[in-house]
């Protein structure tokens, strides 16, 4: 949804179908013409940040806090990856209120669980053009939620999925008259943010695979999608949970849970900001509705970013397992990278982390979202407390933690989302 990235950089191999990373990562130093940014409100007193030769084309002036239009503006929207976390409340949320709604997933996906919601859906596989073909006729927003979200894959199919699959939707979705899509994309892409908290105007440096590759599906959606007449917004969430979340957060929860962690990551203060599902979808069609959104990118977390210490002990408290005494220093975790790498080739399963996943969980992510909520949105979970209260009950009431997920070997057509 990774500080040994410039190790991990230098190995990268790619198709000869396939842009290289580093190719990846040029192009998107090319300085972009763009309008000059107006100055924060001093109401904000922040700094006006310089553009970097890597920020969006998103040069339009902060809004003040004015409310979102009275009535929908659109009447169908697809949704790309609904069969994953996210597509699948994504889909919910659109029949819920009213609208029509085309689920659109790969083949193979549980696609007949929207028969009771009455929704129809369409086979694609967004990394196949020819696959898209009529797939958005009489539709007027797309939600592009479809990616793979995992911190293991190789860059070939992070490329072919996340950054040519993008460029695939915008352009067949121009193509068949779709008004406006909304590319959801990750905090991911600041890395490990230049300044805390990151907003918007933060410099974007992602620090492996997964962000660069989020990022660069960015740069389709402004360019390829805008360009072809496309109305984009880009939706960036700090890290998810929820119900139905099986990656991410849960993993070092249920690793925990099951006694396979020896500690705690460093020494548990720092810094986490998270965004539930609930709010994601949410804010993805506050997006899609509103008329100032276009053209831009809007960073979502909740309201109270925490320790990772203290997420641990909520966690431990509520599904009724100890909290490690251990504190586990990042050299230390760093040189078990290779060990659980080993473990995994051996037995044909993902590895437990890496240097990637390590690097999320040893920085501090913090993030700015005041740019959504200046254009009027208001979160529906704010507390991420209260919030994983709910999600770890629901876990609980699954048995979702006695599965073996982490040891799971998960497929390509199971990551989207």
């Amino acid at each position: 949804m990774a500080e040994a990235q410039k190790k991990k950089t230098a190995k990268k191999k790619t198709a000869s179908a396939t842009p290289k990373k580093d190719a990846g990562k040029s192009a998107a130093k090319k300085p972009v013409k763009k309008a000059a940014a107006k100055k924060a409100t001093p109401a904000k007193k922040k700094p006006a940040s310089p553009k970097t030769k890597k920020q969006q084309p998103d040069g339009k002036s902060e809004k003040q806090p004015q409310a979102a239009p009275p009535a929908p503006r659109f009447k169908t929207f697809l949704v790309t990856g609904a069969s994953g976390f996210v597509g699948t409340h994504m889909v919910q949320l659109l029949v819920d209120k009213g609208y029509n709604v085309v689920a659109a997933d790969l083949v193979g996906t549980d696609g007949g669980k929207f028969a009771d919601l009455g929704v129809p859906f369409i086979p694609v596989d967004i990394s196949r053009k020819d696959s898209l073909v009529n797939a958005f006729e009489h539709v007027d927003v797309v939600m592009h939620i479809a990616a793979i979200f995992d911190y293991t894959v190789s860059w070939q199919d992070l490329w072919r999925v996340n950054v040519k699959g993008t460029r695939n939707v915008c352009e067949a979705a121009s193509e068949q008259g779709v008004k406006k899509m909304v590319y959801f994309s990750s905090c991911d892409i600041y890395g490990d943010p230049a300044r805390i908290p990151a907003d918007e105007t933060t410099k974007i440096r992602p620090n492996h695979n997964y962000g660069e590759s989020k990022f660069l599906g960015e740069r389709e959606a402004f360019k390829t999608g805008m360009g072809r007449g496309l109305d984009v917004a880009v939706l960036r969430p700090a890290a998810l949970y929820g119900p139905g979340s099986t990656y991410g957060a849960i993993l070092l929860i249920n690793l925990l849970y099951k006694g396979m962690l020896p500690g705690i990551p460093g020494d548990g203060k720092t810094m986490v900001h998270m965004v539930h599902v609930k709010d994601v979808v949410n804010a993805g069609l506050f997006l899609a509705e509103h008329p100032n959104s276009s053209g831009r990118a809007f960073n979502l977390s909740d309201d109270t970013p925490v320790q990772l210490e203290r997420i641990i002990e909520h966690a431990a408290a509520v599904l009724g397992f100890k909290v490690p005494k251990l504190h586990v220093p990042k050299f230390m975790a760093e040189a078990m990278v290779p060990l659980v790498k080993a473990f995994a080739r051996a037995t044909g399963t993902s590895p437990l982390f890496n240097e990637d996943m390590l690097n999320i969980l040893y920085h501090d992510h913090v993030f700015d979202s005041s740019r959504i909520h200046d254009l009027g949105y208001e979160l529906l979970v704010p507390d991420v407390i209260d919030g994983l209260s709910e999600s770890l009950e629901w876990y609980k009431h699954h048995d979702i933690l006695k599965r073996n997920i982490a040891f799971k070997r998960v497929r390509i057509k199971e990551l989207f989302q």
